[in-house]
């Protein structure tokens, strides 16, 4: 059985001694995985910005320290402390050398990475020079230099130029070709070329901080809770979430996706049998002319 890509249970973990993930469980098992929600905790875990506090963390069945050091994930995410006379080549050589690889092998993967992703002209651009799609480039190369077979990529939403979008998602495809993909979706892609990236990915998998529930309201014994996303205004929503008599008042809302879009933690209650009807939240929908973006078990 194929272990799940990235699984979390009741992850506590704080960066510089302030929490940013608390009691968040997830679990999912498709290999192109977009990730929504709370994003910033799981990345500063993956990355090792975070310190895993309590709970579990899991990549492709190993524990988050032994995932890193066997190189099961790289990451793509952006430096930004970085020596001004630093090459990306030099970026990459020593990216290589920390995971464990020789000089020799470090040199030769800085090079096999650039190539993967059909940058090698990127290699002797010096970081401090580098535009803003070369250091987007310069990540995606960072978190496959140790030729891991997951990448977890942090992308550069909504500050490429069109064209510079077009690169980037020919660079991620390659990057993504023979490889499982984590992709940190933050904001709601506008451009087509980032739409195209996230239409490419099998699966969304939902962060939710188990700290805020907005009323404090934990969740009650009988009822299964949803991550709801549609198209309008926050007012709208609570408004035509008033007329569901199958559904609690929302107990969070995270923050707007994007512009005319928001998202709802909602409450739904289980039958005698335990199977949540989400079907009056649906039909509440439609009736409300509410489209869905997503409706997702928490």
């Amino acid at each position: 059985m194929t272990p799940p890509l990235l699984q979390l249970e009741q992850v506590r973990c704080s960066v510089a001694g302030a929490t940013v993930l608390d009691n968040v469980s997830l679990c999912t098992t498709s290999d192109h995985v977009g990730l929504s929600g709370e994003t910033l905790g799981v990345r500063a875990l993956l990355t090792g910005e975070a310190t895993l506090m309590s709970g579990q963390a899991m990549v492709l069945g190993q524990s988050l320290g032994e995932a890193r050091k066997n190189c099961l994930f790289g990451c793509a995410v952006a430096l930004s402390h970085v020596p001004k006379k630093w090459t990306v080549r030099r970026v990459l050589e020593l990216a290589a050398e920390i995971s464990g690889r020789s000089v020799t092998d470090a040199a030769s993967r800085a090079v096999a990475a650039a190539d993967e992703i059909g940058e090698t002209a990127l290699l002797t651009r010096r970081w401090s020079t580098a535009t803003p799609v070369e250091r987007a480039l310069a990540a995606l190369a960072l978190g496959v230099v140790t030729d891991p077979p997951l990448l977890f990529v942090n992308p550069p939403l909504g500050m490429l130029s069109s064209d510079h979008c077009h690169r980037y998602g020919e660079a991620l495809t390659r990057a993504t070709q023979d490889r499982k993909l984590l992709l940190e979706i933050a904001r709601s892609p506008q451009d087509s070329s980032e739409q195209s990236w996230v239409k490419s990915l099998t699966s969304m998998c939902y962060v939710f901080d188990g700290r805020d529930t907005g009323s404090g309201e934990p969740l009650r014994p009988g009822r299964a809770r949803y991550v709801l996303r549609v198209v309008g205004n926050a007012a709208e929503v609570q408004a035509a979430l008033q007329q569901v008599a199958a559904c609690t008042w929302p107990i969070h809302a995270p923050s707007d996706w994007s512009r005319g879009r928001c998202a709802f933690l909602v409450d739904v209650d289980r039958d005698a049998e335990g199977v949540a009807d989400t079907g009056a939240l649906l039909d509440m929908c439609i009736q409300s002319a509410l489209p869905i973006l997503e409706l997702l078990p928490v």
